[in-house]
């Protein structure tokens, strides 16, 4: 501010001088001198003018190019976004095209449902879908989807429904090994594995051997793909043997679903 001062001083008491040097008559000598004397201030004037016009543009360039660099960066966040969507809907067709493989080769009309809820807990294992009664859903359903066995449909109201998982430790499915066809009870453990009990002791069980559902109950169709053999022991009575599966449906990243509309055909209803 003071150096401000000072410049402008110098300008004003210049300035007369050097409109009287333009006149006659005044020394040649005296306006020599005098050019002498005012021109660094002069000079340093027009360095002060051409050092402001320069910060101004370069201050003016500085706030463009930082406008244009935030709507840049907006246009990369939009980008991102379509393209994480892009990604979704991929994703999603493919586990659709999967789900439609899979329904052409069941024999059983389908429903196909959304999760909309789920609580996988230690314990309690179950799904809540998107369709109801409504829909044509009922209670005891079976539930699969390209990766094999579900659940079943435990409660319905008219536009949603609550699915048991095979992971929850109240379902229950007769189950047997596609190999050796041994048949035992498999229901949820407590544990991401299913356990199935009551196998016979002289069953020459191998690991990896894949589990299906057997038919058996009437609930379930038969051929069902539900997991592969994990491990086998002797159960506490030393009656039979037990065997922890490990399931094929990945549980914990279920989307979609098809209820099965299966009734097992009886004598009554062949009659």
């Amino acid at each position: 501010m003071a150096t401000q001062k000072a410049f402008f001083f110098a300008v004003l008491v210049s300035l007369p001088l050097l409109i009287a040097s333009f006149f006659k008559p005044f020394p040649e000598h005296l306006r020599e001198s005098f050019f002498s004397v005012s021109k660094p201030v002069l000079l340093a004037g027009e360095s002060v003018r051409d050092f402001f016009s320069g910060s101004m543009a370069g201050f003016r360039k500085i706030l463009f190019l930082y406008k244009e660099n935030e709507e840049l960066k907006k246009e990369a966040d939009l980008l991102e976004k379509e393209v994480i969507s892009l990604q979704e809907m991929e994703k999603e067709n493919d586990r659709l095209r999967s789900l439609l493989e899979f329904k052409k080769v069941t024999p059983s009309r389908t429903i196909a449902c959304e999760i909309i809820a789920r609580d996988v807990s230690h314990l309690s294992n179950w799904a809540v879908l998107d369709k109801g009664s409504r829909d044509g859903l009922r209670k005891d359903m079976p539930v699969v989807n390209q990766q094999g066995l579900v659940g079943k449909v435990a409660a319905v109201s008219a536009h949603t429904a609550r699915v048991i998982l095979l992971t929850d430790v109240e379902s229950g499915v007769s189950g047997i090994i596609q190999n050796g066809r041994d048949t035992g009870l498999i229901h949820g453990d407590g544990t991401p594995l299913l356990k199935m009990k009551f196998l016979d002791l002289n069953s020459d069980i191998k690991m990896g051997e894949r589990v299906l559902s057997s038919g058996l109950g009437g609930i379930y169709p038969k051929g069902v793909p539900i997991g592969t053999i994990h491990s086998v022991e002797r159960e506490k009575s030393g009656l039979y043997l037990s065997a922890m599966v490990k399931p094929l449906v990945a549980f914990s990243k279920l989307e979609e679903v098809l209820c099965l509309d299966y009734q097992k055909e009886t004598p009554e209803k062949r009659a």
